[in-house]
């Protein structure tokens, strides 16, 4: 019986063929003189997403341009201090950073004025004056609707509730100065926005309802923008490439493919994909050691030749398919390989001993299930 899976094994070896050429140069993120992380990449784009900046308190911290050359890069972070922007109540701003000099709040008759507290830590923040004055009552006003009031005793600031929720907006209540009376205020809305790293030190800005960038196609691998809310309420985004069921065997429990065991599929693969082709699938002659002349006897030595071959972790899957242990999943998963690896190894040595392929699909051939059966039995 002619194995006739060529064709996927073919298709197979050319997604890992495509996948290790992403994976041809290295990109070195580096900051402070510290490796943060290594990506493999080629000319169509990263192997996994951009690692995150090392935050510095105070600094706002980005990559710096890098395009993905035929060679190694380094990708060196760029520090910047933070900048604050004070604003005062009839709208003038005057910027500053972290330690710097800090503006005085414009004063207001018969109030008490400071800035809102904040922290300055990773990124641009925009502190408001408020102020607290003499007994006053608040109408809170959302989309031209009122939402509610609030009653403030002299010389204090008032509780606000929360700004109603607006889908893909950032909402506040805008700055007022307080007065005897009525004070009306109303909610102020922002479109949230959305930075898609699309390469290293390239973003782009979008609003959160808008359609997002167009991710680079990836053969064997589907792709998605993974978002992240950051403090000022905004996103950030990044490009994530699911694992492609042929390589799940090779991720490691650290979250990345394991190179060298890749490696080694890809030429396994090639040089059986290529033995293969050369074989004349419907060959109507019949093979010398056809599965005839094999007796049906764990005791035949053909059999007694295969288990003798066969390694440890491959007894395992065997038995694992004939429903003995753990699932065939499970085994691939502890040895670290992939279903097509194993048959491949598997049916490799049945078909030099043998004549035929015994497993496909983590299922052994029912022909072959009995004597599978006995050659496994007490670790023999």
């Amino acid at each position: 019986m002619p194995y006739p899976r060529c064709k996927q094994v073919k298709s197979k070896l050319d997604i890992l063929d495509g996948i290790m050429t992403v994976r041809n140069r290295t990109a070195t993120f580096m900051a402070d003189g510290r490796v943060v992380s290594r990506v493999l990449f080629d000319a169509e784009g990263l192997g996994a997403p951009v690692p995150q900046v090392p935050t510095r308190k105070g600094f706002a911290g980005e990559w710096e341009p890098a395009a993905l050359e035929d060679r190694d890069i380094t990708v060196e972070a760029v520090y910047r201090p933070v900048r604050i922007t004070y604003v005062q109540h009839d709208g003038a701003s005057f910027e500053s950073r972290p330690g710097g000099p800090v503006p005085a709040v414009l004063p207001v008759e018969g109030c008490q004025g400071e800035w809102e507290p904040f922290f300055a830590l990773d990124c641009d923040v925009v502190v408001r004056a408020r102020y607290k004055g003499p007994r006053h009552t608040l109408k809170l006003v959302a989309d031209g609707k009122a939402v509610g009031q609030a009653e403030c005793r002299e010389s204090q600031f008032p509780r606000l509730p929360p700004v109603p929720f607006k889908p893909g907006f950032a909402g506040r209540w805008e700055p007022y100065v307080p007065r005897r009376g009525e004070v009306t205020v109303n909610a102020v809305y922002r479109p949230l926005k959305c930075v898609y790293e699309v390469g290293i030190g390239r973003t782009v800005e979008k609003d959160v309802a808008d359609d997002p960038p167009e991710i680079p196609a990836r053969e064997g691998a589907g792709a998605y923008w993974s978002r992240r809310k950051t403090v000022t309420g905004d996103y950030r985004a990044q490009v994530r490439y699911e694992v492609p069921p042929a390589l799940r065997g090779f991720v490691a429990t650290a979250g990345g493919p394991s190179r060298e065991k890749l490696l080694a599929a890809v030429e396994e693969l090639r040089f059986v994909s290529d033995h293969w082709s050369s074989v004349e699938e419907d060959d109507p002659a019949p093979q010398a050691n056809d599965i005839k002349s094999v007796e049906y006897s764990c005791e035949g030595t053909e059999w007694e030749a295969l288990a003798s071959r066969l390694s440890s972790a491959q007894r395992e899957y065997l038995a694992a398919c004939i429903g003995d242990g753990d699932s065939p999943a499970e085994v691939l998963r502890r040895h670290g390989t992939t279903m097509l690896a194993m048959e491949t190894g598997i049916n490799a040595l049945a078909e030099d001993v043998i004549g035929d392929p015994v497993v496909l699909s983590g299922e052994v051939e029912p022909d072959y299930s009995d004597e599978i059966e006995e050659v496994l039995k007490d670790g023999n």
